[in-house]
């Protein structure tokens, strides 16, 4: 008859204290223990006893063997490809550079344009590219030369250009990329003949970035169009032009006036106080029947950071003021636009300032009052180029 020892379950044997000497034997885990009088379940004989082994912490009677944290270095993961401070591990293990470049991500490069240019090239490691594009602004009209005794109209500001904002993937582009910038109208000419209104301004150029994309070749990217051009009226009332309605339409340039000149306009692309988009000129001031002068119309100065509005040309023939260039191209809003010229009932009509980068449009010419020495309206204010930014991601 074979000997038997004491036996049974390992999560019953350590509700026994076996006497010293006693062995047991577990069924399920085939495990022997003997006791020593005092340790319930007796200690374990052979194999590998419950605790910490270092590296493994082992428990369940030798049955679970946990890695302790922070014990496996990359050296001992079975991966594909190289690991460094440029690479991660994907699920399928392999170490893989992140898209865009490694070194914890591409850096954001952004690049601004004033000037037409091609071959643009997407900079090593870039995956997107967000185009910011500004038409020109229009050019303000010029003003009226009148008598005295009747109505002599300021003409109406430049429009401001449209603004637009796309963004591409790098690996659909081939080739390189064109800018082309607008180029600001011109600012019309004060009139010379009485009774009769001033030129129109021009309208403001073009905006366009093109390349190949997703294969079609010459595609445009981005379109900027130009601000109209500044109205002028010897009957009435001069509407400044309404920038164009390519993406975020432009402002419309201040109404021209026999009275002060209007305002220079926002626009459509206005968010949270800010606006994108080139502004309209103010409108020119006039002169009305009772011979009394006015000022200019008022335009908006740049948001970020803040440039004050640009208050009109004094009555009695002041110039209206032109948009500050000091905020350069560090900034993704247009400048500001020109303010229109005061009009006089003494001689010629102030000029319209012209308007700054991004596309804002120039003011309108202040009406002038023949005085028979060679007098005249004032000219409009050219208005400003448009402007490119890439960014690239």
């Amino acid at each position: 008859m074979a000997l038997q020892i004491r036996r049974g379950l390992e999560a019953d044997r350590t509700t026994i204290t076996p006497a010293e000497g006693e062995p047991l034997y577990t069924t399920d885990t085939k495990q022997m223990f003997i006791g020593d009088g005092s340790t319930a379940g007796g200690t374990q004989v052979g194999g590998v006893t419950d605790g910490d082994k270092g590296d493994i912490t082992v428990s369940s009677g030798g049955t679970v063997w946990s890695i302790d944290n922070g014990t496996v270095d990359v050296a001992k993961i079975d991966a594909t490809g190289t690991a460094d401070s440029t690479t991660y591990l994907r699920g399928d293990g392999t170490w893989s550079t992140p898209s865009g470049g490694g070194g914890g991500g591409f850096t954001q490069i952004r690049v601004a344009y004033t000037t037409t240019t091609s071959g643009i090239s997407p900079p090593a490691g870039a995956t997107r590219l967000r185009v910011l594009a500004w038409g020109a602004g229009g050019g303000g009209g010029g003003g009226m030369l009148g008598s005295a005794g009747a109505n002599r109209y300021g003409a109406g500001g430049g429009g401001g250009g449209s603004h637009i904002a796309r963004e591409y993937m790098v690996a659909q582009m081939s080739g390189t990329i064109s800018v082309v910038i607008g180029a600001g109208g011109t600012g019309g000419a004060g009139s010379t003949i009485v009774g009769t209104a001033g030129s129109y301004g021009t309208t403001g150029g073009t905006t366009e970035v093109r390349c190949t994309y997703a294969g079609e070749a010459n595609f445009r990217l981005a379109y900027g169009g130009g601000g109209q051009f500044g109205w002028t009226s010897a009957t009435g009332s001069a509407s400044g032009g309404s920038g164009n309605s390519q993406g975020y339409a432009g402002g419309s340039g201040g109404y021209g006036s026999a009275t002060s000149g209007g305002i220079g306009n926002q626009t459509s692309g206005v968010t949270s106080g800010l606006s994108f988009t080139g502004h309209g000129g103010g409108g020119g001031g006039g002169v009305n029947t009772s011979n009394t002068h006015y000022i200019g119309g008022t335009s908006f100065g740049s948001y970020i950071p803040p440039d004050p509005n640009l208050s009109g040309g004094s009555a009695g023939g002041g110039n209206g003021q032109t948009a500050s260039a000091a905020r350069g191209t560090n900034f993704d809003f247009a400048h500001g636009a020109g303010s229109g010229g005061g009009g006089n009932n003494a001689g010629s009509g102030g000029d319209g300032g012209n308007g700054g980068l991004g596309g804002s449009g120039g003011g309108g010419g202040g009406a002038g009052t023949d005085m028979g020495v060679s007098e005249k309206g004032g000219n409009g204010g050219a208005g400003g180029n448009g402007f490119v930014v890439l960014y690239w991601s």
